[in-house]
């Protein structure tokens, strides 16, 4: 079997560097603004006497909420693809290994990308302030979340590709960082497509951090000879570092919703499975049933989605997998909520349903004296109907039914004044994302809060 030659100098393949702030939930992570959280949190828990800032709000509803981005606390030390420059150099594969998962990127969720060779991303490198990391760093021992690397790209690249000036490692830098941090060290989480060839002085210098977890992706989806790459160089990591996983991304049945068939990625995860059993990598199994079995719009063949649960086994082999050891990842859907925590070994702090509540109706109370002062429109009314919802649904799951009530009348009012706007159905659809956008991700898309005091 053929096996694909890896990216040998990674300095080459980056275009620019710039600076990347490590960011939870979407904000940038400084210590100011950890405080600023961490005090917030205390008051809406406590006698909420005080009304704290709605993005800090947003950010804690996120976390205790049942809702909030998949990947809480990230950085980057490097961004986009590198798979095209790694097709380049074996230009012998099928067409249908030029891209990912059989035409469907995961990495850009429902914008899907062809098969097809001339696919260029820039890909460039970050550094990472160092304050910034150590804040983050804060924020992994509170709420008990590993910090994610490399959420754009290959991690391989991450683990070889030196710092700006040369004197050491983008990797090694930012360990070193977190190793200065009080109290318990934040696990560090770095995945791996083996892209980029990592040589044993790197990996056995990357071994002295027992923080460092790092994933090797494998896949029914890619082909045997990937695959094998793949397999090869994670029998190298396992070698030399301390806390390694291998990655299986489930590969479902998209057109049949479970049904066994015999296509060629079927049959290919059926030999990757046999292949992991036959080489006593079990135990470091954690399968990957995120990506689904609905197709992309523009994408070849169908292939990912981003919102969609793949819980169907059609393969006896997972059975032997878990009596063996292997763990489930993404079977929640959010990191937040999964309990195999990308094998880091954290606990994550519980979610609280009251804070969350009162951090929508903190947001609601804001978004209500802003039109107090600046005026109405539809997506005003759109914002204000969500926050009262989200706000009743968490006052019910915490039991404060007293709360949820009163709430539940504004809910009303506003539901009552958003089905009177004449607007088409194109129209409330928009203002529905754009409402969901500002409230869950903090995407101020039309400015509304434009006006908000920044001073955490």
């Amino acid at each position: 079997m053929r096996i694909p030659n890896q990216i040998k100098r990674p300095r080459e393949v980056v275009r620019s560097w710039s600076v990347n702030h490590p960011s939870f939930y979407g904000v940038k992570t400084t210590h100011r603004f950890v405080d600023s959280l961490l005090a917030a949190e205390q008051e809406l828990e406590g006698n909420f006497n005080e009304r704290p800032h709605p993005s800090l709000c947003r950010v804690l509803a996120a976390y205790h909420g049942p809702t909030g981005a998949k990947v809480p606390l990230c950085v980057s030390t490097v961004s986009g693809c590198v798979r095209p420059i790694f097709v380049g150099l074996n230009e012998w594969m099928q067409p249908g290994s030029m891209s990912c998962y059989s035409g469907g990127c995961y990495l850009f969720h429902a914008r899907a990308v062809p098969a097809k060779k001339q696919h260029e991303v820039k890909v460039r490198a970050h550094t990472i302030p160092r304050e910034g990391l150590l804040a983050a760093a804060r924020l992994s021992g509170h709420f008990g979340l590993p910090i994610r690397d490399n959420q754009t790209s290959d991690g391989a690249l991450s683990m070889v590709l030196p710092t700006k000036d040369g004197d050491s490692l983008q990797l090694l830098a930012n360990l070193e960082t977190l190793n200065e941090a009080r109290g318990t060290v934040a696990p560090y989480l770095c995945f791996s497509s083996a892209y980029v060839e990592v040589p044993k002085k790197t990996l056995q210098a990357l071994g002295q951090y027992p923080n460092l977890v790092v994933h090797m992706t494998v896949s029914g989806w890619h082909s045997k000879e990937e695959n094998s790459l793949r397999l090869r160089e994670f029998s190298n990591y396992l070698e030399e570092l301390p806390n390694v996983f291998l990655r299986v991304v489930n590969r479902q049945d998209w057109a049949g919703m479970g049904d066994l068939l015999n296509d060629e990625a079927a049959r290919c995860e059926g030999w990757l499975l046999t292949e992991i059993l036959k080489r006593g990598f079990v135990s470091h199994v954690i399968r990957t049933p995120y990506h689904s079995v609905h197709p992309f719009p523009g994408s070849r063949t169908g292939s990912l989605g981003s919102r969609h649960m793949a819980y169907t086994e059609y393969s006896e082999v997972w059975r032997e997998f878990f009596e063996n050891g292997a763990k489930d990842c993404c079977s929640t859907g959010k990191c937040k909520t999964c309990g195999t925590r990308c094998g880091a070994e954290i606990s994550p702090k519980p979610r609280k349903p009251l804070i969350a509540a009162r951090a929508y109706q903190a947001m609601l109370e804001y978004e209500l004296d802003r039109q107090g002062s600046e005026g109405c429109s539809p997506l005003s009314y759109y914002t204000a109907r969500m926050l009262a919802k989200k706000s009743k649904e968490q006052f019910e799951v915490a039991s404060d039914i007293g709360s949820a009530e009163s709430v539940a009348t504004v809910h009303n009012e506003w539901d009552n004044k958003c089905r009177a706007l004449e607007l088409t159905p194109i129209e409330r659809r928009r203002l529905s994302n754009d409402s969901h956008a500002l409230v869950m991700d903090g995407l101020d898309r039309h400015g509304l809060w434009k006006n908000g005091d920044k001073r955490h």
